[in-house]
Order: structure tokens, then sequence, then C-alpha cells
């Protein structure tokens, strides 16, 4: 057989595992656990929504509220996205609805990296995080401790400085001084 007939056919019994693997999982959650999800915008599988992102991502995104209200959904790749692009919605998701919007999204690299998702900028919102805060702020960050580290901050920001002088010099496109 020829190779992209071979193709062509692995991507449609692809899609049409995908496809039906998920009318299955959702009719099975039924009407009681089903979620209520904002609206969205039609999907690709496998990719969702990522053919629709473009650039300026601030004028896709107005677009898409335009289109379908001040909050919907997106998915990205895997992962779902709800975007909120109206102010008093998001006040509301921030004062009302704030602890439902604490926790960050699990992802498997992060087990690896951060011992087990319980590093401060990894875990979730609780008791451990809320510990691992007070204890940022009182030994890393208090102003004593900022104070102290002034000199090496201090360095760093003119090492940082210095390499990007040094880069844009470099760059081909980078805008010269007219003398």
């Amino acid at each position: 057989m020829d190779k992209a007939y071979i193709a062509i056919l692995s991507c449609a019994f692809l899609f049409l595992v995908h496809y039906v693997l998920g009318k299955v999982s959702h009719g099975r959650r039924g009407k009681k656990g089903a979620v209520q999800l904002p609206p969205s915008p039609p999907a690709i599988p496998f990719i969702g929504h990522l053919h629709l992102v473009e650039k300026p991502i601030h004028a896709t995104m107005c677009r898409l509220a335009a289109r379908l209200g001040p909050v919907f959904s997106l998915r990205l790749g895997s992962r779902r996205a709800v975007v909120v692009s109206s102010s008093e919605c998001a006040r509301e998701c921030f004062t009302e609805h704030d602890v439902t919007f604490a926790n960050r999204p699990k992802f498997p690299s992060q087990l690896l990296v951060s011992f087990n998702g319980t590093a401060l900028v990894t875990s979730s919102y609780g008791p451990h995080w809320r510990n691992l805060r007070r204890v940022a702020t009182v030994q890393l960050l208090s102003a004593h401790r900022v104070a102290c580290m002034s000199g090496v901050i201090a360095a760093e920001v003119r090492a940082m400085a210095r390499r990007l002088f040094h880069a844009a010099e470099a760059s081909p496109t980078a805008p010269r001084g007219s003398s």
C-alpha cells in the first residue's frame, strides 16, 4: 500500500477512536456529574482551540468574548482554560470564588522537579502552601534579609544588563544610534 494512504487511514482511525471515547466518557458521566462549563467555540480533536489563537492574542480573545460572552472556555491541547474578559466577572472570581481559583494545574513534569509538587510555587492551596508561604515571607523576604542581599542583587542586575547589552550589540537587527 501507498504510505500516504496508510497515513490518511491512521489519522482517520485515531480521529474516530478519539470521538468515540469522548462520547462514551461524556455519556457515562450522566447529568448529575456533569460539570457546567462556560460556552466554548467548536474545537478540533487533540489540539482543541489552538487553531483560534492568533497574534495579537488580546484581539483574538476580544473577538471570542464578543461572540461568546464575558466568560468562555478554551481547550489548549489537553488543558482547559477559562477566559474572563470583563472586570465585573473577574472581580467576582477573585473575591467571592477565590478559593476555587486558588489551585494550580498539575503537570506530570511538575512532580519530578518539585519534590512531588510540594514546592512553594507548585503546591496546591491549603495548609501546606500557607506554611511554606509564611516561612518564605519571614525567612527569605523580610526587610532585613533583602537589605543583607542588596549587594548581591545589585551585582546580578548589573551582570544581566551587561549580558543584554552585549546580546543587543551582537544582534544584526539591533537598532544603531545615529552618529
